[in-house]
């Protein structure tokens, strides 16, 4: 692996590519995945009920090992060298405030000089570059250590004890997928008790069928897969639910529980920093930090992420788009800590049908996820008449969108849909982040399930 000045040699995974069977290299960490869980349940269990300065000072001890990294970082040394900066100056979360944050365009055109080069750590050896999902914009090239790739299966040991599931020894997970690309494939989870990982699609024949054979004890989707779920006859008995990526609404949530009769945790997570949040099982709306293994800030209300746990990429104070006031909070879930309100970054938006019943508009990411796509907004101006935004000229064959989307509408209960098509250089954005869908009725009824 060679290195000039970056991260020159990784190797690519990502849409079109083969995919690797052979995991067990992974088992490899092991060790490193048992640490992680440690320090998360001790952290959770040791300030159960100390205050607030002694759980700061409990993150603070992760800042050693930041600080040293950002210098090993081609990009960081460079930028905090400029800034008159030392490892010395980051001691406490406090001195956050003097260093710089990092945006998602920089962190796209500079992520070759973004990781720190250790040609002879295993964990650089194993990274590989993956691309965001893209669901709210245009994706960008992330890189991820060896450990990185399997720190999920760290969270789901995690979230399997905080919500009291007993997963067994070699736990089935799947990844029910709703994608449009039909993807599947099996693998082993070494660091999960050497579980088996297999990714099951929508698009596929008999998916229904072959779920339920699965005899599924974890089940990862996304809202869009999980409304594909519910409108099923027969579900699956899992012992854990996971959802990310897009807005899950309260209703939906109470009645996937009430379906699968199992807890779901819907988590805030990202491509580029891994999961940062998961939302509180018993106050829905408020998303606990993932301490001390991420620091979460909120700036001008916008949340600003720093992933205090190790990664050959250190993030400091990234920006992840998403709106949000951060505090410090004694919940009565037990949870003592810091926690996300008022978090908008996956906006409820409900479109109105003609029969006067609302729609989560989120059952329609599917059409637009993985797409060629860089960007959209799909608006409903009238019952029946929606304005559909995307970037571009038009001349990459995405011209077939209208029909696709109002077949779609059709079977969501539009008896006649009528798609406006408009193609625009850029989208206006609230705040930072792209809003992917909006409404222009105002419904009584439609309220603020979270409140």
């Amino acid at each position: 692996m060679s290195y000039a000045g970056g991260a020159q040699g990784i190797s690519t995974v990502g849409p079109g590519a083969d995919f690797r069977h052979d995991y067990e290299y992974l088992a490899t960490y092991g060790e490193r995945s048992d640490r992680a869980l440690c320090r998360l349940l001790d952290f959770r269990r040791q300030h159960t009920e100390s205050d607030r300065r002694e759980m700061t000072a409990g993150v603070e001890d992760h800042l050693d090992t930041l600080a040293s990294r950002l210098f090993g970082s081609p990009y960081y040394r460079r930028i905090l060298h400029r800034r008159g900066l030392s490892p010395r100056d980051l001691v406490s979360m406090k001195d956050l405030e003097g260093f710089p944050m990092l945006d998602r365009t920089t962190l796209g055109k500079m992520w070759r000089q973004l990781p720190v080069v250790d040609e002879e750590s295993p964990s650089y050896q194993d990274a590989v570059l993956v691309r965001s999902s893209g669901s709210t914009g245009s994706p960008i090239q992330v890189i991820r250590d060896g450990y990185d790739l399997v720190h999920m299966w760290t969270m789901v040991r995690f979230w399997a004890q905080i919500t009291g599931v007993e997963l067994p020894k070699s736990p089935m997970v799947v990844l029910l997928c709703d994608l449009p690309s039909g993807l599947e494939y099996q693998s082993r989870l070494p660091t999960l008790g050497d579980g088996t990982l297999v990714r099951i699609s929508t698009r596929q024949p008999e998916p229904r069928r072959r779920l339920l054979e699965a005899d599924v004890d974890v089940l990862f989707s996304d809202p869009a897969g999980l409304h594909w779920l519910l409108s099923e006859e027969e579900v699956p008995r899992p012992r854990l639910v996971l959802s990310s990526a897009q807005y899950l609404s309260a209703q939906m949530r109470r009645e996937l529980e009430d379906r699968v009769r199992a807890p779901v945790i819907n988590y805030y997570a990202s491509s580029e920093t891994g999961p940062i949040a998961w939302e509180c099982l018993q106050s829905l709306g408020k998303f606990h930090v993932l301490v001390p293994d991420m620091w979460v800030e909120s700036v001008k209300e916008e949340l600003v992420v720093t992933r205090l746990r190790p990664s050959i990429v250190p993030l400091l104070r990234y920006r992840m788009g998403d709106g949000g006031q951060v505090a410090f909070d004694a919940c009565r879930c037990g949870y003592r800590g810091w926690t996300i309100r008022d978090f908008d970054g996956r906006r409820m938006c409900r479109f109105l049908r003609p029969d006067g019943q609302l729609v989560d508009a989120w059952k329609l990411a599917r059409l637009f996820k993985h797409r060629a796509l860089d960007g959209f907004r799909l608006t409903q101006l009238r019952e029946e008449c929606f304005r559909l935004e995307l970037v571009g000229s038009g001349e990459d064959g995405e011209t077939s969108m209208g029909g696709e989307l109002a077949r779609l509408l059709r079977r969501l209960g539009w008896p006649d849909p009528q798609i406006e098509l408009e193609y625009v250089d850029e989208l206006e954005v609230r705040g930072t982040k792209p809003e992917p869908f909006r409404t222009c009725i105002t419904s009584p009824s439609d309220v603020d399930e979270q409140t």
